[in-house]
């Protein structure tokens, strides 16, 4: 919840209260960049391992969640694929970070 709320206030920030009233928030953008990820992996498995998901629909697996089978390098290189038109988000960024 308090994420969720830090992120309507970061969305309201960039993008103005139009963007909140038609509802996008945190959920939509998560939506928007599973979209994004699922053309830039390689393969599904190598998105779930992004984001954070299992193994087939609702089916728990030990192994694909515990199995190191992307290295960090692979994963950022998914990470930097996603991109939104027109947004800069450069100014997230703290200094020295």
């Amino acid at each position: 919840k308090t994420f969720s709320q830090w992120f309507g206030r970061l969305v309201t920030k960039a993008l103005g209260e139009d963007a909140v009233k038609f509802g996008k928030d945190f959920h939509s953008f998560r939506h928007a960049v599973t979209d994004c990820l699922r053309v830039g992996a390689k393969s599904d498995e190598m998105r779930y391992a992004l984001l954070g998901w299992t193994e087939g629909a609702g089916k728990r697996n030990a192994k694909f969640n515990y199995e190191e089978k992307f290295k960090i390098r692979e994963l950022k290189e998914l990470i930097d694929s996603v991109n939104f038109p027109g947004f800069d988000p450069s100014y997230l960024r703290r200094e020295g970070a």
